[in-house]
């Protein structure tokens, strides 16, 4: 295959490629775009094409990232990472980038060239985990849990907190679950301390609840 043949290849390629690749020269002016570019970005290539790749930036990426991508590719290593751009229509979009430099046969800098993915439904599913798992965390805060080996008197079955006092039960389970208590007496109760009514209190407890 002649050179010539090749050069057509990867400019088919190139031009083919489902991700975006631009070009620029040492001064990051743009020289070129492949159609993914403008695709992704709304803008043609007459009107990329001369201006700096900074008309994508969208003002929320930290100033650091610049520095250290230019410290990187400038230093003739690859730099990669994510990039928060707003395309030609205002409409906010997430690439993940790879820039490197082109050299010459001197090994000078002559051009930069950068291939990005737009990742944008990506990040719209991370943020929507974080923020499920955000409910989740906030959930688990709330629920309250009973463990471990708990002191509680054998006479009046008052229960010792992890501070020292005791507590009824009642006050105790409450303080650590979502639990609400109803009161009521159990037959035992109602034969042993109110023998005169307790009869009654069975009769009324079995017309309220005749399945138990």
């Amino acid at each position: 295959m002649s050179s010539s043949q090749q050069l057509r290849k990867l400019s088919r390629a190139v031009e083919q490629s489902p991700v975006s690749v631009i070009m620029t020269d040492v001064h990051g002016t743009i020289e070129y775009v492949n159609p993914k570019f403008c695709e992704a970005s709304g803008y043609t290539a007459e009107e990329v094409c001369g201006q700096n790749p900074r008309i994508l930036k969208s003002g929320h990426m930290p100033p650091e990232t610049y520095h250290e991508l230019w410290e990187t590719i400038l230093a003739g290593q690859e730099w990669r990472g994510e990039f928060h751009n707003i395309k030609k229509s205002g409409e906010p979009y997430w690439e993940l980038a790879s820039i490197s430099a082109i050299q010459d046969e001197a090994g000078h800098v002559t051009h930069f060239v950068a291939v990005k993915e737009d990742i944008t439904q990506r990040k719209r599913v991370e943020g929507e985990r974080e923020r499920l798992i955000g409910q989740l965390q906030e959930a688990l805060a709330k629920v309250k849990v009973l463990s471990g080996l708990l002191p509680i008197c054998a006479w009046c079955k008052q229960v010792r907190d992890d501070k020292g006092y005791w507590k009824s039960v009642e006050s105790f389970v409450s303080m650590h679950s979502e639990a609400q208590f109803s009161h009521a007496i159990c037959p035992t109760c109602a034969t042993n301390y109110f023998p005169e009514h307790a009869n009654g209190l069975l009769d009324l407890r079995a017309e309220i609840l005749p399945s138990a």
